[in-house]
């Protein structure tokens, strides 16, 4: 399969400093997504990109991952480009991008999601969450009629590296959306969410033991 997974330690937020290295449950944000993706038994390779020396030396104490590196730069998703010119060492033609910030979402719909795209391998991938209207129309200034929508999140995505570096684009043309649900796309972007996400966590973990 013309295809790498990519996880990517570079994400920022301005709303938390260190958000990854932040106790979760039993572990980090980090760990979690490093584990989730050494777990996944999948034909392709598996990539990490990371800057940071101990986020560095957390991917090389994993067998079976590959780290890559593009000093100075952070992931924008707004400019590819300049976020995934490091990609072009990558041998493969797409990549299944991912976000550590989504604990909460299981590894095995990063690959049901791969396998989804592959009914039109030459258009992108993106999740997405569903959210409920009335939706605020500022043309008429009413609201809308009750519906609901399939939003975009960042919690992964397949696009091709080659479009980000000559074009400045993630996709040629509309993408396929993977649908979520709720819990699975709540997002960590500082202390509430953090807290939230991680009480859903602990629920679960006390369900499994009864």
């Amino acid at each position: 399969m013309d295809l790498a997974i990519v996880l990517d330690l570079r994400v920022r937020t301005e709303r938390m400093e260190g958000l990854l290295r932040r106790p979760f449950g039993d572990a980090d944000l980090m760990e979690i997504a490093l584990e989730k993706l050494v777990a996944l038994d999948v034909p392709v390779p598996r990539v990490v990109l990371a800057e940071g020396a101990e986020d560095r030396a957390r991917v090389r104490a994993r067998p079976g991952l590959r780290l890559l590196r593009q000093p100075g730069a952070v992931c924008d998703l707004a400019q590819p480009r300049a976020s995934f010119s490091c990609l072009a060492r990558l041998d493969q033609g797409r990549v299944l991008w991912l976000n550590p910030r989504y604990p909460l979402l299981d590894g095995d719909r990063w690959w049901q999601a791969v396998e989804d795209q592959q009914a039109e391998p030459d258009r992108g991938l993106v999740s997405a969450r569903r959210v409920s209207g009335p939706f605020f129309d500022p043309s008429s200034l009413e609201l809308g009629r009750e519906r609901e929508l399939l939003a975009a999140c960042d919690a992964f995505m397949i696009f091709r590296p080659e479009e980000a570096r000559q074009r400045d684009r993630l996709f040629a043309r509309a993408p396929r959306v993977f649908e979520l649900d709720e819990e699975e796309a709540r997002g960590i972007r500082g202390l509430d969410d953090l807290a939230a996400a991680e009480a859903i966590w602990l629920r679960g973990r006390l369900a499994l033991s009864v």
